[in-house]
């Protein structure tokens, strides 16, 4: 079942969002960090992958000129933004907090 992008952000629980690209190398290190942290948060956040090559128009919404790019919302408030990749540890102490 596809979920609809204002769907995902407006819910209770918060979601991170990777904006990426298939030809991305820091995107494909940015993916190997969310892998480390994903389990110990599965129950508390969700973490969607957008392809901006598929998704343009979500991506000129969201002004992405660089990926890998994350933001994080809960309750369809935009919480964080990070440009570039988030380390594991970046990733834990943000999500340590929502």
């Amino acid at each position: 079942m596809k979920t609809k992008f204002s769907d995902l952000i407006n819910g209770e629980q918060a979601v991170l969002i990777d904006f990426f690209a298939e030809w991305c190398s820091h995107c494909k290190r940015q993916t190997g960090e969310l892998f480390e942290v994903v389990e110990h948060f599965k129950n508390k956040i969700r973490i969607a992958k957008v392809d901006i090559d598929i998704n343009k128009t979500l991506a000129h919404k969201y002004k992405i000129h660089s990926v890998p790019t994350l933001f994080l919302f809960k309750d369809g408030e935009l919480l964080w933004i990070k440009k570039g990749v988030a380390t594991k540890n970046e990733l834990v102490s943000l999500l340590d907090m929502v």
